[in-house]
């Protein structure tokens, strides 16, 4: 008894390893909708125009930059003129430490950009004349213009709300795509499956045909030309099996990777109702030159 219930125990895990998992359609489609290859990758395009779409509209606000430098050490020899148009070889060494903070906005009605700027820097040297310097300056106003003739904020204004919708729409329309390559998977593992099970039914009934043949053959009723024949159909139905087997592998391998399962057994249902709906002409029309 105990050998048993050790055995049984060894082959637990074998036996949810070969579980076949049940679904349908509608459940294979959504799965596709949150997992497959093709939803990932749409949803990274998606988010590559979001952030796009993002950037474009933050180009209009304020940016505020602080730039700083830490102490910047420098020890070199330098040539310099000095008052008398001699050169000479003047030993520098001086450290310089500066900070600025910026202010600008970009005009979508020039196409230019201006800027508030502030900066303050202190220069230190050493050696035997030691002196420290500073350069402040509080307050500046700039304005730069790229073009009189073209202002890109302008047709940006146009273009990327456009190129934004369009994203969106092509999300969705590659969503439905998703939907149809899925029909497309699952169509294709439950005719092979349908096919396969067919083979198997003409298996049995031409092995029992031959074995009626065999019985008839030997008490001479049927001549060895429909043994024969009979063996041959057998074989070819054989043949038939193995066939739709590997096709209904192939068919239910093409299923799991595009649905992200880990089970290779696939059970499809065949759907009991399809919903079917009529669109007007007119209506159609509409929507396509609204959308």
């Amino acid at each position: 008894m105990k050998k048993i219930i050790l055995t049984a125990l060894l082959l637990l895990p074998l036996l949810g390893i070969s579980q076949v998992k049940e679904i349908s359609l509608f459940e294979a489609i959504k799965l596709a909708q949150e997992q497959s290859p093709d939803y990932k990758a749409n949803v990274n395009i998606n988010q590559a125009s979001y952030w796009r779409f993002k950037n474009y509209q933050a180009g209009f606000l304020p940016q505020l930059r602080m730039n700083a430098t830490i102490p910047e050490f420098s020890n070199a020899t330098r040539r310099i003129t000095n008052d008398e148009g001699q050169d000479i070889f003047v030993t520098q060494n001086q450290s310089v430490i500066s900070t600025n903070l910026s202010l600008s906005q970009n005009v979508p009605y020039t196409g230019g950009s201006l800027s508030i700027y502030s900066s303050l820097e202190r220069v230190n040297t050493y050696g035997d004349f030691k002196s420290t310097g500073y350069s402040f300056i509080p307050f500046s106003i700039s304005y730069y213009q790229n073009s009189l003739l073209f202002n890109e904020f302008k047709w940006d204004k146009k273009i990327e709300p456009l190129i934004y919708e369009e994203a969106k729409r092509d999300f969705i329309e590659k969503m439905e795509d998703i939907s149809l390559e899925t029909c497309r998977y699952y169509f294709d593992l439950l005719k092979s499956q349908m096919q396969l099970k067919i083979a198997k039914q003409n298996l049995s009934n031409q092995d029992t045909l031959y074995k009626i043949a065999e019985g008839r053959f030997k008490i001479g009723t049927i001549a060895e030309n429909d043994l024969l024949q009979m063996e041959l159909a057998l074989l070819n139905s054989k043949n038939d099996v193995r066939i739709n087997t590997i096709e209904v592998k192939r068919a239910s391998q093409n299923l799991v990777r595009y649905l992200g399962l880990d089970s290779d057994s696939l059970n499809l249902s065949v759907p009991k109702t399809l919903k079917l709906f009529t669109i007007e002409i007119n209506k159609a029309l509409e929507e396509a030159n609204s959308k």
